[in-house]
C-alpha cells in the first residue's frame, strides 16, 4: 500500500508498506521538487520565494502599476560555467518601474575552491545569450548573492 503526503512548497512524500514502489510513483515524487511558484503581486509590492528556497524576488512598492502574476520556475541549467540551479522568472515582457531585488542562495560546501566575492549572477535574454547582472552583493552568513534588475528572464549563479 502506498500513501501520498502533501507538504507546503509542493513536496509530495510517498510511503510504502511492504510493497515495491512503481517507477511512475517515484518519478511523480521527483517531479514535485521542480515545482514552480506563482504569486500575484500588485502596486504595494511583495516577495516571492522558490519552493526550494534558493531564489527570492523582492518587488518594492511602486514597481508595478497593478496586479501581476509573478512566477519562479526551476529550469535546466544551460548557463556556461554555471553553478547550481537556474530559474525562469516570468512574465518576461514585464518592465518594472523600480528595480526589484533578486537574492540567490549558494551552497558553501560547493564553492570550497573559491570565495563568494568571485561568484556572479547571470541572466539570459530571449535569444539565449547570457549576460552578467550588476555586481552581486555577497552575504557570507546567509550564503546568498543579491542583485537588482528591471526585467525578468532566466537567472543563475
Amino acid at each position: 500500500m502506498h500513501t501520498f503526503h502533501q507538504y507546503p512548497g509542493g513536496i509530495i512524500a510517498l510511503t510504502s508498506f511492504g510493497m515495491k514502489m512503481p517507477k511512475q510513483w517515484l518519478i511523480l515524487a521527483l517531479i514535485s521538487f521542480a515545482v514552480s511558484c506563482t504569486k500575484t503581486i500588485g502596486a504595494n509590492g511583495g516577495t516571492l520565494t522558490s519552493a526550494d528556497g534558493n531564489i527570492s524576488i523582492v518587488i518594492p512598492a511602486g514597481a508595478l502599476s497593478g496586479d501581476k502574476a509573478i512566477t519562479v520556475q526551476p529550469v535546466t541549467r544551460k548557463l556556461p560555467d554555471g553553478y547550481g540551479k537556474v530559474y525562469r522568472l516570468t512574465p518576461h515582457d514585464i518592465s518594472f518601474q523600480q528595480p526589484v531585488t533578486i537574492r540567490m542562495r549558494y551552497n558553501e560546501d560547493s564553492i570550497k575552491n573559491t570565495v563568494p566575492e568571485l561568484l556572479g549572477i547571470a541572466y539570459q535574454d530571449q535569444q539565449g545569450k547570457w549576460f552578467h547582472a550588476a555586481a552581486p552583493v555577497p552575504d557570507k552568513v546567509s550564503h546568498t548573492l543579491t542583485t537588482t534588475t528591471t526585467h525578468f528572464s532566466d537567472w543563475g549563479i
